[in-house]
């Protein structure tokens, strides 16, 4: 069952408002309609997969600009100070 609370309760009790948002949504209105929801940050996560945390993995693959070095970078020995990044990407 949807938890709906008026703006004017929300104010007064937003602490539970919070409390019971940390499990469900809680709709908040505004002369009886919904302007605003309140969520989870995991709830918000499961909507909007943009938000949410990658591995190591995740984030060294794909479409990541540091995906495209070649390996041989890797195995060049490099002096302390002799590291430009300018290198990798031309």
């Amino acid at each position: 069952m949807k938890k709906i609370m008026t703006a004017r309760e929300f104010n007064q009790a937003a602490s539970s408002a919070l409390k019971v948002a940390e499990t469900e949504p809680v709709y908040i209105t505004k002369r009886g309609q919904i302007t605003n929801v309140i969520l989870s940050y995991e709830q918000y996560q499961d909507l909007n997969p943009q938000t949410k945390r990658k591995t190591a993995a995740e984030y060294f693959c794909g479409n990541s600009a540091l995906a495209d070095i070649p390996d041989e970078v890797f195995n060049q020995p490099r002096e302390v100070g002799d590291w430009h990044e300018k290198e990798l990407f031309d």
